[in-house]
């Protein structure tokens, strides 16, 4: 016999159980269609009394007065997420109108020039003074120039990011990336000029000397150097981003609107005031299909845990399953009244149970358990209706038995006592699906071992 702790469940039998009661789960889920959109707008309400609550108590309030009444902890919260915001904002611009958006740093092409210094003895300090000039804005001015029209109003941050300058002793080398589209000529003459431009001046301050070019070539470059800082850099935005958006997520109205006033620079005695709420209509037809929807999952979720967890026989299959006991057939008649009538309609239980219902399912039970009874030589039987009442359905069998097969039979309802077994040679169990529970199969089926009353058959009552 299998363990009272293991559930058989057939999800065929409970899918067809469902279908048995479309009705009342038509009117569960017509139910929340009802409830669900009525609890939202009571939820619409209550936040939209909080926020005018919130708006009341700080109007007039400056961004200031209302920022220093938050508590430290969401004060602070506020000033780093502006912080943030602030840095994503600047990282978003720089990288909409950065140059080096425009250059493939794999293959990027490039101007070298280089210079040697000769004539001079300082040579390393005229190396250094002219590595300094070309950073400075006037040479950034010369380059913007040299790259061409349309570059002519990037800023000069942007250019900078395309010089690089090496320098060794009297040899200077420098480097500018090109971006698409630029005058490649324009800014070799502007980066050779610009340096010719003040030789005169370094003489002067310097000493004499010679700057002989050496180099000067249109070169492709791999900068993984660059490539990585920039990846880094987005990386590095990318998770700010997603840090600032998880912490406006815990925020409440009056820190959003706080941190908008900081983010828009607002005047310091700009009032801050709650965002307006809107009342979605209840009974729109979103709101009534889902509660629909919720009602019907809840229903199926209800009925699921009540197969798993309710200790009644859901199928006649489970007396083999369980206990071992041959199932003789399964007999239908729907039955049901009251608040079940309502739950169980009759077409899909007519349809499911259509091949037990009538008498024929009584003739081939009933001649089941003759010809056990005469295989095994037994003249004595009892029908046992298990944790039941008397069932006319049970008389049946009983009284055909006894009139067509002279068969002596013994019908016993409800509890089952020791003397119903004497001069008893076998049983026959009859159950009632989600009527019979499995404790009192297994305890009148233990007290028929006690007897050596074989159990020769079930009879299952749907």
């Amino acid at each position: 016999m299998q363990s009272d702790n293991v559930i058989n469940v057939s999800i065929k039998e409970f899918l067809w159980s469902l279908l048995e009661q479309w009705k009342l789960m038509l009117l569960v889920g017509l139910a929340f269609a009802v409830i669900f959109p009525l609890i939202l707008v009571q939820k619409d309400k209550k936040a939209a009394a909080e926020r005018a609550a919130s708006e009341a108590q700080y109007a007039g309030l400056s961004r200031d007065e209302i920022l220093n009444k938050l508590d430290d902890s969401s004060r602070q919260a506020v000033l780093t997420a502006a912080y943030q915001a602030n840095v994503i904002s600047n990282m978003d611009d720089y990288n909409a109108n950065t140059l080096l958006a425009h250059i493939n740093l794999n293959n990027a092409k490039t101007l070298h020039i280089k210079w040697i210094i000769t004539g001079s003895e300082n040579a390393s300090g005229i190396t250094s003074a002219y590595d300094a000039i070309l950073h400075d804005s006037v040479t950034v001015d010369s380059i913007r120039n040299g790259l061409g029209t349309d570059y002519s109003d990037v800023k000069e941050v942007y250019i900078r990011e395309l010089v690089t300058t090496v320098t060794a002793d009297n040899a200077l080398d420098v480097f500018v990336l090109i971006p698409q589209g630029a005058d490649d000529e324009g800014l070799r003459n502007a980066v050779e000029g610009n340096v010719a431009s003040v030789g005169d001046s370094f003489a002067s301050s310097l000493g004499d000397h010679n700057m002989v070019i050496v180099e000067n070539e249109i070169i492709y470059t791999n900068n993984l150097e660059l490539t990585e800082q920039i990846l880094e850099r987005n990386n590095a935005l990318q998770l700010l981003r997603e840090t600032y958006e998880a912490n406006l997520l815990t925020f409440s109205d009056l820190q959003l609107n706080v941190l908008n006033s900081l983010i828009s620079g607002a005047e310091d005695n700009a009032a801050v005031t709650g965002s307006a709420v809107s009342i979605t209509p209840a009974f729109t037809k979103g709101r009534l299909v889902i509660g629909f929807i919720i009602g019907i999952v809840i229903y199926v979720f209800a009925s699921l845990m009540y197969v798993l967890f309710n200790s009644k026989l859901q199928s006649g299959d489970h007396l083999n399953k369980s206990y071992g006991i041959r199932l003789l057939g399964k007999n239908s008649q729907y039955g049901y009244k009251g608040i079940k009538k309502l739950a169980h309609s009759k077409i899909f239980y007519n349809l499911h149970n259509k091949r037990y219902q009538g008498d024929t399912t009584v003739d081939s039970i009933s001649e089941s358990i003759v010809q056990s009874c005469k295989h095994n030589n037994l003249s004595r039987i009892v029908l046992i209706s298990v944790g039941s009442k008397d069932d006319k359905r049970v008389k049946q069998f009983a009284e055909k038995l006894e009139k067509e097969n002279l068969i002596s039979v013994k019908l016993i309802s409800g509890e089952v006592a020791d003397k119903d077994l004497e001069n008893i040679e076998a049983a026959v169990f009859c159950v009632e699906k989600d009527v019979t529970d499995h404790k009192d199969i297994a305890k009148v089926y233990e007290l028929c071992n006690c007897y050596n009353c074989p159990v020769i058959g079930g009879i299952c009552l749907v």
